[in-house]
């Protein structure tokens, strides 16, 4: 029987590969689909060559003038390579709810309660932050 100390060594070592892994994959789809935008290969809302015109306008301002579909409309046309990079980008900003989803799961399993409900907090925490309910 593994003892505590080489039981959470085996946890910390499974949520890095997990961790390591998600990110990987998100820093692979960014580059990818940033690729398809900046070289043209899928149609997009709005060409690269004028980002630099929009980039220090106020957010509400360069969505009125790309003419993007607003808030989460972007997931319904993820045919668009601007949008496929955006979406990487919201991968790549789950990467923490979903490893800690993973944590959640591995304490569970192996019963240690008082850390899945650390985690449960903390994912209630980046939860209600990420909704806007709570900050500033």
């Amino acid at each position: 029987m593994m003892n505590d100390a080489g039981q959470n060594e085996e946890l910390e070592r499974s949520y890095g590969k997990v961790l390591h892994y998600l990110v990987l994959t998100g820093f692979v789809l960014l580059f990818l689909m940033f690729f398809l935008y900046a070289f043209g290969v899928l149609p997009a809302y709005m060409d690269a060559e004028r980002v630099p015109e929009i980039w220090a306008m106020p957010a509400d301002e360069a969505q009125e003038l790309m003419g993007r579909p607003p808030f989460w409309g972007w997931v319904t046309n993820l045919h668009r390579a601007d949008l496929l990079s955006l979406g990487s980008l919201a991968f790549l900003t789950a990467v923490t709810p979903l490893a800690f989803t993973f944590l959640l799961a591995l304490f569970l399993k192996h019963k240690n309660v008082p850390y899945a409900a650390m985690v449960f907090v903390e994912m209630l925490i980046l939860i209600l932050a990420a909704s806007g309910l709570v900050g500033g």
